[in-house]
């Protein structure tokens, strides 16, 4: 695999590894330029994809089945 590539331009800021950004910025500022980074993205998968992964995560064949969804409600705080 070639590790010598350009970087893909035009990506979210996130997407690119945090300390190679900050200098090639640094270093060369021309170049991050026509990187042209993005705004970061939320990446942040919503409560009920995560409760969905919880209860199918086990699971690697058509016989399995998912642990039921109580044993994952939500807890609600008052």
């Amino acid at each position: 695999m070639e590790r010598e590539c350009a970087p893909p331009p035009g990506l979210p800021a996130n997407f690119y590894d945090t300390e190679w950004l900050s200098d090639l910025e640094e270093r060369d500022l021309e170049a991050y330029e026509l990187l042209d980074v993005q705004a970061p993205v939320d990446l942040t998968l919503p409560g009920d994809v995560v409760t969905l992964y919880k209860r199918f995560r086990h699971c690697r064949t058509r016989d399995d089945r998912p642990l039921s969804a109580e044993q994952f409600a939500p807890i609600i705080i008052e």
